[in-house]
């Protein structure tokens, strides 16, 4: 927890320090290398990094993906923790899967080399002419890779590509489906035909989007992937499913059990959040900005009285110095002066208070009799 406050100013992190043996997890070991997929070659005249900007549209999305979650990148497969991409396998990375390097991939391209690892026993299929859907999904079984979005309740995947898996090896975990209860919130798919209507409905109700294996490929190689019908990173744009890469990633990075150490004598408070040294993260707009005073908490007079009148304008609609009815004019109008202390009047008292210390506002308004 010390070493988790030295950069917790550094990042967008939140985390409560506790003591006690009942708290265990397992250490990441290392900091992961990964090997993308889809490396472009140079050109051998004009522009030489040509191919990297005109075709190589994957391999920039995953390259930034990767940098946004500040991974390493080697280009060894070889020397890879794992291998991530939306591009297809070539042949120094597939023989690195087939060795035993997890691998992550998603999409159609990336589909078009999982028969070497599965054979028929792996199929994806697409809906006609369509380009994306942002749907509802159910999570059948829980791993690693999906679990904080289970435990989120974060029931939306964006699919670019709108794709599904038709076949799937057997003894694989399947981590995703679309839930056909739920109308999508948003989606490029044609269904002007009974045909493509038909593939839609298969689409939408209940089909596999990912699924993770551990086991023999289909050449008897010990492999650990997760593939995913549908990119994960298209355009960058995706990042609320970056998690599943990463935590694909650090799941295969676990070394030994960590094991919570008791509270210290001299320590006799665990600290909660904004407690203690904890760094507080302020929230939208709360980063030492001044309090926006609402209607009537600004610096206006207490004594203010209640209604929309001013204080020093009478009631009615004659002018203040006018007399009403028979009065003489000098006598003093009705509600001119403030009531003085004690007086059975109600006044409204406004306080504006700033309570910085979660880094919150509240203002708090008080009747006074």
């Amino acid at each position: 927890y010390e070493d988790y406050k030295t950069v917790a100013n550094n990042y967008v992190v939140t985390a409560v320090g506790v003591y006690g043996s009942e708290y265990t997890a397992q250490v990441i070991k290392e900091a992961p290398a990964v090997y993308l997929n889809g490396v472009p070659s140079t050109s051998g005249s004009g522009f030489v990094e040509n191919p990297r900007v005109s075709s190589a549209s994957n391999w920039n999305y995953d390259r930034l993906a990767m940098e946004l979650m500040n991974f390493d990148v080697t280009t060894d497969a070889s020397e890879a923790d794992v291998i991530v991409g939306a591009s297809a396998l070539n042949a120094n990375s597939l023989a690195a899967v087939q060795g035993g390097t997890p691998y992550i991939g998603y999409g159609s391209t990336a589909s078009r080399q999982w028969t070497n690892l599965f054979g028929n026993n792996v199929a994806r299929t697409s809906c006609s002419g369509a380009m994306d859907c942002l749907g509802y999904v159910t999570y059948p079984e829980t791993t690693l890779t999906n679990a904080t979005y289970v435990a989120e309740g974060d029931d939306v995947l964006y699919g670019y590509g709108v794709g599904f898996f038709t076949a799937v090896p057997e003894g694989a975990k399947v981590l995703v489906k679309m839930d056909g209860t739920k109308a999508p919130t948003e989606g490029f798919i044609p269904t002007y035909t009974e045909e493509r209507l038909a593939k839609y409905e298969t689409f939408i109700n209940g089909s596999v989007q990912a699924f993770e294996y551990e086991g023999k490929d289909v050449n008897g190689n010990d492999v650990d992937v997760a593939l995913f019908a549908n990119t994960l990173t298209n355009k960058g744009h995706q990042r609320d499913e970056y998690s599943f890469i990463s935590n694909f990633i650090f799941s295969n990075m676990l070394g030994d059990e960590y094991v919570g150490m008791e509270k210290p004598a001299d320590d006799p408070v665990v600290p909660g959040p904004g407690e203690g040294d904890d760094p507080v993260v302020p929230g939208p707009g709360e980063d030492d900005e001044p309090v926006v005073p609402g209607p009537g908490e600004g610096d206006e007079p207490q004594d203010k009285p209640e209604g929309d009148k001013p204080a020093d304008k009478p009631e009615g609609d004659k002018p203040a110095d006018k007399p009403e009815g028979d009065k003489p004019a000098d006598k003093e109008p009705a509600g001119d002066k403030t009531p003085a202390t004690g007086d059975q009047t109600e006044v409204m008292l406004y306080i504006a208070l700033a309570i910085m210390a979660a880094a919150a506002a509240v203002a708090l308004k008080k009747r006074v009799e």
